[in-house]
């Protein structure tokens, strides 16, 4: 007879006592310990002292986490307005925006952190923010002209008076008169930059301005050397083709960064 530790068999495991109840034990402590945890996670408060995340309500963000430390620290001006937070199942990182989030903003605050470029046109766009701090208020809307005589794009003669407003601007030859203009007249290219002058040919024709037909001072200069390396043969060949003498009046002034400037005062005389 076999019994229970015999040396043929070794000391019996308590599974197999009978009526231990050791499985039913050991499955309900599982569950009793994770149910605990469960309920302490649920009840534990937001440490105050984590910097960078007050305000913050995680009951709007689930599934999220705080961002885990990389070895590359964050960067950027937008961080002050956002919070680093990670996704709990990809691991990826989200820039969420503090003025939205703490607002309870239904639209969309939540933007890839692998590049700020959307969390700054959001800053930019809804709050009027960039790296400078407060942005100045937008200014009103210029009128254009269908605005002004009220044509209605759904009626068929007006719309073909839209079409032909429209297609009767051309930005290649607004450039060449502006190049013209800029140097027959010796405008300062910083001039074109006015706000007053962009006032002025918005409400002469928007298109100027939504073609982008208005430049910088950077770009009307490269602009008047292309006119110029494209007629600078012409010019050669008329000077070649000349049977006297040239004279050639300069007027010589400083400009604004102390560059000595030489400029023909008058055409050129044979």
């Amino acid at each position: 007879m076999d019994l229970p530790g015999s040396a043929d068999h070794g000391p019996p495991s308590l599974s197999s006592l009978p009526g231990n109840g050791y499985s039913d034990l050991s499955s309900s402590f599982d569950t009793s310990a994770s149910e605990l945890v469960k309920e302490l996670a649920d009840d534990a408060p937001f440490p105050a002292d984590c910097g960078g995340y007050e305000g913050i309500d995680w009951n709007r963000l689930s599934g999220y986490s705080i961002s885990r430390r990389r070895k590359r620290p964050r960067t950027g001006w937008v961080w002050e307005y956002g919070y680093d937070i990670e996704s709990d199942n990809s691991g990826h990182r989200f820039w969420v925006c503090k003025l939205c989030h703490r607002k309870k903003a239904t639209a969309t605050h939540m933007y890839d952190a692998a590049s700020t470029s959307q969390a700054n046109s959001h800053m930019a766009g809804v709050h009027r923010v960039d790296r400078d701090g407060q942005m100045p208020p937008r200014g009103k809307k210029q009128r254009t002209i269908f605005d002004m005589v009220n044509l209605d794009s759904r009626q068929p003669k007006e719309q073909a008076v839209i079409n032909a407003f429209i297609a009767s601007f051309e930005p290649v030859h607004f450039q060449q008169l502006l190049v013209r203009w800029v140097t027959c007249d010796n405008i300062p290219y910083h001039k074109l930059e006015s706000p007053y002058f962009r006032e002025l040919m918005a409400y002469a024709n928007s298109a100027i301005i939504e073609s982008g037909s208005l430049p910088t001072h950077s770009t009307i200069r490269e602009w008047v050397i292309q006119s110029f390396s494209r007629h600078k043969g012409v010019v050669v060949e008329l000077l070649g083709r000349s049977l006297s003498r040239i004279n050639v009046s300069f007027d010589a002034w400083s400009s604004r960064k102390f560059k000595s400037l030489l400029w023909p005062d008058r055409p050129l005389s044979g």
